[in-house]
């Protein structure tokens, strides 16, 4: 189970990224459907509602961005081990 840990942590992180990307196209798509340029005039016009925050900022509020791991996947293994209580046996 231990050994599955970083391919679950890599799958998290493909995850979130692919969020990310298709939270932030819907935003762009939102905002170019919602905003439109009239003719002689040089500013844009919003005209309708469209989304004003990017998903990053609303589960990261203050633009603060998730901490990558500083611990090594044995290091995280022992740690979890160790709250946990319990007691590896080698057969």
């Amino acid at each position: 189970m231990l050994a599955a840990l970083p391919s679950v942590i890599n799958e998290r992180r493909r995850e979130m990224s692919y969020r990310y990307y298709l939270t932030d196209g819907i935003k762009a798509i939102s905002e170019n459907t919602a905003t439109y340029l009239l003719p002689g005039v040089e500013e844009p016009v919003k005209y309708g509602l469209f989304l004003t925050e990017r998903w990053l900022n609303i589960i990261h509020p203050g633009g603060e961005k998730p901490q990558e791991p500083e611990k090594t996947g044995d290091e995280i293994a022992a740690d979890v081990i160790k709250r946990a209580g319990l007691k590896v046996v080698s057969t």
